[in-house]
């Protein structure tokens, strides 16, 4: 009986609902890919390898499921086009479901951003 209790619980956590922070997170790391070809593309780190231990975070806010505005907060990069490229990616996301969502602050961590 406990493995059937265990299992019907499993299966609860499972299908339960994404919070909106969880979706919003998901959306926003489902483009790290994009933020590495930032790096790739910009003029002082082209072609390098994007094993630095390099930090971005961003602050930004959504209005009817688009990014309205977005700053770079903090940023181990110098580079202001890559933080223009990091902003254009931003400005592409879509976040359904969501009408208005401000003051949401995400990192991109190019240490662990794999292909």
């Amino acid at each position: 009986m406990k493995g059937i209790s265990l299992l019907l619980l499993l299966a609860a956590c499972a299908t339960a609902p994404s919070k909106p922070k969880d979706k919003i997170t998901e959306t926003f790391h489902g483009k790290d890919f994009l933020y590495r070809q930032c790096f790739h593309e910009s003029d002082s780190y082209q072609g390098r390898e994007v094993d630095e231990k390099g930090k971005i975070q961003v602050k930004f806010d959504i209005l009817d499921g688009k990014v309205a505005k977005s700053e770079i907060l903090k940023t181990d990069f110098k580079d202001p086009n890559l933080h223009t490229c990091i902003k254009g990616v931003l400005k592409n996301l879509r976040f359904y479901d969501m009408d208005h969502v401000q003051d949401v602050t995400q990192t991109i961590n190019f240490g662990h951003i794999t292909l």
